[in-house]
């Protein structure tokens, strides 16, 4: 399994962020074709406005999907799209969540696509969880950044962190710290550094086995984008799949081997 096979680049006509795609099960249509959820933060499809529509939505948004040889797969090979919002989008969504645990708790920053391909793409995906995190200590954050968008050698990064424990605890959000250096040689603040890793997966590794820990969220904004701290926000894994599951998007199933069966059923739910 390949952790860096989970990694999605979401762009649409206002945003750039990432996404973590794992395998699903759809009830109805093309029940034979591959279909694959991408986890991501509902702030990066602000812009996405006619969800109710897949033919425009398929124009609004792109994705960079990487299959197990490392070449980008084709769009035109996605069958279906689909978005989950949770709620109705509005001027709201247009403001990015200030990196602080009191904003984000009234938040519900979780989005996810439906995607259905042509044919079988072979992709080596990671699909163990991390269902509890408080033994962690060091983590990784991977993801696209913004400024790294143009860069023709690579615009994907990895960052290095370390667990620290959030005071008071909760289910719903893991804090890290990054370890390692970083400078950017500009104005540039950690805000705008760091703009691009939304969405993209929280991870660790145990003897050479990858487990996703979480949904990256946010920086730590403490003033006009400084974060001298180093610390990023995630959704805990557990509480993505839980909260969308209560909000009628997927069910799912654990399995012995640390992984979910994932079902998406948002559209029966609105038929019924």
């Amino acid at each position: 399994m390949n952790i860096n096979q989970n990694i999605v680049r979401i762009r649409t006509g206002t945003q750039i962020g990432s996404g973590i795609i794992y395998p699903c099960e759809a009830c109805k249509e093309y029940k034979y074709k591959p279909w694959y959820i991408i986890f991501t933060n509902r702030h990066l499809v602000k812009d996405l406005t006619d969800i109710s529509d897949e033919n425009k939505l398929k124009k609004m948004v792109a994705f960079d999907i990487y299959d197990q040889t490392g070449k980008l797969v084709d769009m035109d090979l996605i069958l279906d799209i689909r978005l989950f919002t949770c709620q109705n989008l509005s001027k709201e969504d247009n403001k990015e969540p200030e990196g602080s645990l009191k904003n984000l708790v009234g938040l519900e920053d979780i989005a996810a696509f439906l995607i259905c391909f042509e044919i079988e793409i072979k992709m080596d995906l990671e699909i163990k969880l991390m269902w509890d995190d408080k033994k962690l200590n060091t983590i990784y954050v991977e993801g696209f950044p913004k400024v790294l968008y143009d860069n023709e050698i690579s615009s994907k990064i990895q960052m290095q962190g370390k667990y620290k424990k959030v005071f008071p605890e909760n289910n719903k959000f893991g804090i890290f710290q990054i370890t390692d250096d970083y400078h950017w040689y500009s104005n540039f603040k950690d805000l705008k550094l760091f703009q691009g890793f939304s969405g993209g997966p929280v991870y660790n590794m145990e003897e050479n086995s990858h487990f996703i820990v979480g949904l990256n969220q946010s920086v730590l904004n403490i003033n006009e984008g400084e974060n001298p701290f180093k610390l990023l926000y995630y959704y805990k894994i557990k509480y993505v799949l839980e909260y969308l599951r209560e909000k009628g998007c997927i069910i799912f199933r654990r399995n012995e081997d640390h992984s979910v069966n994932v079902r998406w059923i948002y559209e029966r739910n609105k038929e019924s």
